[in-house]
């Protein structure tokens, strides 16, 4: 991903008006690309939290791992999960790199999920940006907005992304419970 041509500063000017996108455009263009984003993040979620349980419970149970997990954000599970499948690949270099990879795609779609969760979906333009976050400089004080580009295409590859992580994860923990 090309960080210049994926995000964008714009600065607040005395007023925050814009010139709003119409609700129902937004909605048309988005909203199918958003649910099926959102429904396979979803069972990816449930996929990890499922791969941290049975690591904790050691293929016997869930709930040892639920209780763990139980106010984890998603970031913390991915962070557990992390972890805790490094220790379990030992000395295996190739079995290591397997976890470093779905923890950094994890964390990639983490952020990806928080940025189409949390955009001003009126502020969008014709290019795709949209507000993602709000920033106010530590410095000067200055209020500025993250503006993300998020195209349904974009939506439609993450999916994508998603879908094979649901399969990969399932694969990991098999492979070390059966070791």
């Amino acid at each position: 991903n090309d960080e210049e041509s994926e995000h964008q500063i714009e600065d607040l000017d005395q007023f925050d008006y814009f010139n709003a996108a119409e609700t129902r455009d937004v909605a048309k263009k988005y909203a199918r690309s958003i649910g099926i984003f959102l429904i396979n993040f979803s069972e990816l979620e449930h996929i990890l939290n499922l791969a941290i349980a049975e690591i904790l419970g050691n293929g016997r149970s869930h709930d040892i791992g639920y209780v763990v997990i139980e106010r984890l954000s998603t970031q913390n599970k991915i962070e557990l999960f992390h972890k805790t499948y490094t220790r379990l690949a030992g000395s295996l270099q190739k079995s290591k790199n397997k976890v470093d990879t779905v923890a950094k795609k994890l964390k990639e779609l983490n952020k990806f999920r928080n940025s189409l969760m949390h955009a001003n979906w009126l502020s969008v333009d014709t290019s795709g940006f949209v507000r993602t976050k709000l920033i106010v400089g530590s410095d000067d004080g200055y209020v500025r907005f993250r503006k993300t580009k998020i195209t349904p295409s974009m939506i439609a590859r993450e999916t994508k992304a998603i879908k094979s992580l649901v399969l990969e994860i399932p694969d990991l923990y098999e492979k070390f419970l059966g070791s």
